[in-house]
């Protein structure tokens, strides 16, 4: 009887570790390599699906950035589970109800909520410029004034308006690899996901990029693969 419980003892640290293991395997085994090519989301949303978004959207009109990912997460969650057994659709309603997916469909779904959402609800990491002191803002404006007369103040107003707010744009990074090895199953050998950019909090600092995987989401392990791409993901200006 003793060496039964010290066998079930063993196996049951084996499981223990194993489990940790597969825990870990997508945060750190996982590397998403370049070329890294972008592109805005070509899902189509039935009117249904539009319409119970919007509403959401109007029950939290002041949502930050974090908040409409979370939302937007919620909804490839319900509408998708993970398979390769189909053939890629990128058209999306709520009479269809859950489908399987792949991580293109995950990642057009997720960014095409999300960018409707950040258009709808203004969120305020891209709503305001946080205020400024009153002195700098009119030397600013003094000098602004004598450029303006060598016709640089129109074109650095014109810089500023073209500022863009918050971003989402579909990711394909070209091969993704586990532990620096190639995974030999289809469907494997790509990966799709979606990165988010927002202006700095003070406006005037390096965008903030949020690096979201919503098909790693579904499966339980986390949305952040911002440690897993490998390379620069470069987003038209």
């Amino acid at each position: 009887m003793r060496r039964l419980f010290r066998w079930l003892g063993i196996l049951g640290v084996v499981l223990l570790f194993a489990t940790a293991a597969a825990a870990a395997l997508p945060r750190y085994g996982i590397e998403l390599l370049g070329p890294h090519t972008v592109k805005k989301s070509q899902a189509q949303l039935d009117p249904a699906l539009r319409k119970a978004i919007d509403e959401s959207i109007d029950e939290s009109p002041d949502a930050t950035v974090d908040e409409a990912l979370s939302h937007a997460l919620a909804v490839s969650d319900k509408l998708l589970h993970f398979g390769l057994s189909h053939e890629t659709k990128l058209s999306f309603s709520v009479a269809e109800g859950e489908r399987e997916g792949n991580c293109i469909e995950y990642a057009h779904l997720f960014a095409k909520v999300f960018e409707r959402m950040a258009a709808k609800m203004q969120p305020k990491d891209q709503a305001k410029e946080p205020p400024k002191d009153g002195a700098k803002v009119a030397a600013k404006e003094k000098a602004a004034e004598g450029t303006r007369d060598k016709g640089r103040g129109k074109a650095a107003e014109k810089a500023q308006e073209k500022k863009p707010g918050v971003r989402v744009f579909v990711v394909h990074s070209d091969k993704a690899q586990v532990f620096g090895r190639d995974l030999p199953w289809r469907g494997w050998t790509d990966h799709d996901w979606v990165l988010i950019e927002a202006p700095s909090v003070d406006g005037e600092g390096k965008p903030r990029r949020w690096f979201v995987d919503p098909t790693m989401h579904d499966a339980g392990f986390g949305w952040d693969v911002s440690a897993n791409v490998r390379g620069d993901v470069v987003l038209p200006k």
